[in-house]
């Protein structure tokens, strides 16, 4: 099993690049036999769908990067050096994480990674990712002098452990505009208003670390992340892909993409 996908097209024809990095939803035996097994039947938590739902970023010539490990055995968009993004009191998960976003628990008592087994996951898992993911932000960016980095992700309407409320239909995060200039986050946002979706602004979600550490606007590097209800292009059980749904979606995105394209 390959860490990525990475969907090239022959060529790229704007300074962006699509990451996905919980898309996945492979764990290797060796994991998935110390997890409790109900949690291994269910492995929520991941970004179900989200290539389907981008399939046009390839054909617009954008290169796609995409998790194919899941979250559960690592997270690439976590801190590997401990980090927290959050400290207002909501479940927080680390880079591997133990329990799940609403605090069960993963692993079978006394199977949980030590500080070895977490290196090693960051070693085999984490870094090639984030190795790649540079690796094709500073060829666009070399193209074209700059580079817009989309970091998309899904989660479930409502996760209490998070937020107390359910999730709007959509959430940028910029870092409160330190990741990227207002005229990209502008015209996300104001695109799905005018679609008459509920949009929050750095509200909730700020943006993971992805997000926070490839966004460096002064070296004409941005970075932003949508974060999205499920039931949006998946079905009200938020377990099953929704094909009508989905296709209004991926349109308004590819409507968003291209209006970036004029600005970039």
């Amino acid at each position: 099993m390959e860490i990525y996908n990475l969907l090239k097209p022959d060529k790229i024809l704007y300074p962006m690049v699509l990451s996905i990095p919980h898309s996945g939803d492979f764990i290797p035996e060796s994991i998935s036999k110390t997890l409790n097994p109900e949690m291994v039947d269910g492995k929520d938590d991941a970004d179900w769908f989200l290539p389907a739902l981008y399939n046009f970023a390839q054909t617009l010539g954008i290169p796609v990067i995409s998790a194919n490990y899941h979250r559960w055995v690592v997270d690439l968009n976590r801190d590997p050096k401990g980090g927290q993004l959050y400290n207002d009191g909501r479940l927080i998960t680390s880079v591997v994480p133990l329990t799940d976003f609403f605090g069960n628990e993963l692993y079978v008592k006394g199977s949980e990674p030590d500080h070895l087994a977490i290196t090693s996951r960051l070693e085999e898992y984490y870094y090639p990712y984030h190795t790649k993911l540079q690796e094709v932000l500073t060829n666009v960016k070399d193209k074209f002098g700059k580079v817009l980095l989309w970091d998309a992700h899904s989660i479930r309407r409502e996760v209490p452990t998070l937020h107390p409320e359910p999730f709007p239909d959509f959430i940028i995060g910029t870092l409160s505009g330190k990741t990227c200039n207002d005229k990209f986050e502008n015209i996300v946002f104001e695109t799905l208003k005018e679609n008459r979706f509920s949009v929050e602004r750095n509200t909730i979600f700020k943006g993971g670390f992805i997000t926070r550490n490839y966004g460096i606007p002064e070296s004409g590097t941005f970075s932003l992340q949508l974060e999205m209800s499920k039931d949006l292009y998946m079905k009200n059980n938020e377990k099953d892909w929704d094909a009508e749904r989905a296709v209004g979606i991926s349109m308004i995105f590819e409507t968003i993409f291209r209006k970036l394209f004029n600005d970039l």
